[in-house]
């Protein structure tokens, strides 16, 4: 996998993943996962443009691979801000 802008929308993000996925011998989960549940994401997406192309946790794991694959992967992106992380406040 290529290198990927650090400010790639969630589109970009789930375009490459894809790609990357396509010849893979594992499960790569296509979109960024960027929530814990559907009620972080609610909260959240008034705040993030591209919040309706990012995952849950709870989406991630609940996938079903066509291909029976055991090992899976998945690109998790989120803001120190939404886990209580942010030292910078």
């Amino acid at each position: 996998m290529g290198t990927i802008d650090p400010v790639a929308t969630a589109d970009v993000l789930s375009k490459t993943l894809s790609e990357t996925a396509e010849d893979s011998l594992i499960y790569i989960h296509p979109n960024v996962v960027s929530f814990r549940h559907g009620g972080d994401k609610t909260n959240w997406a008034p705040s993030i443009l591209d919040a309706e192309g990012r995952h849950t946790i709870d989406s991630f794991l609940c996938v079903k691979d066509e291909k029976s694959r055991v090992i899976t992967a998945a690109l998790f992106s989120y803001s120190p801000r939404w886990v209580g992380l942010d030292t910078n406040e």
